[in-house]
């Protein structure tokens, strides 16, 4: 039942789908009759802090598929596979926050440091501490 372990959600920028996280998997629902997405489909790997991207055609989340809390990119209608952003964490990444071009993500971590990401080139910069 995973609607009773619900840890996570957010709304896409038109209101047209809610995404869901709920034991480590995720979810995109839509706010009207239509197709509810599985978007994680792997057991195994946990997928956290999920946000749409501007777009809505991408969901950026935190997850351990690496070996390390990074973030991934997802395709927010199930299609494809996740890509991973960031690389070389050394504590828990939080807070996912794309800016509103899609081009970068502001993001922390579990020792207070802010970082950006540039989406395309997946370069990480820690902007404070």
């Amino acid at each position: 039942e995973p609607a009773r372990a619900i840890s996570g959600w957010a709304v896409s920028p038109s209101g047209d789908r809610l995404l869901l996280g709920a034991r480590g998997q995720l979810f995109a629902a839509p706010a009207r009759p239509g197709r509810f997405v599985d978007l994680t489909r792997r057991s195994g790997t946990r997928y956290r802090f999920a946000t749409f991207a501007p777009d809505a055609k991408t969901i950026y989340a935190t997850s351990d598929a690496s070996g390390e809390v990074e973030i991934w990119a997802l395709p927010a209608n199930g299609v494809g596979e996740p890509t991973q952003i960031t690389s070389g964490a050394d504590i828990l990444r939080l807070s996912i926050l794309p800016s509103p071009d899609g081009k970068h993500i502001a993001h922390s971590d579990k020792n207070h440091r802010l970082y950006i990401a540039n989406v395309e080139t997946k370069a990480t910069t820690l902007v404070a501490q």
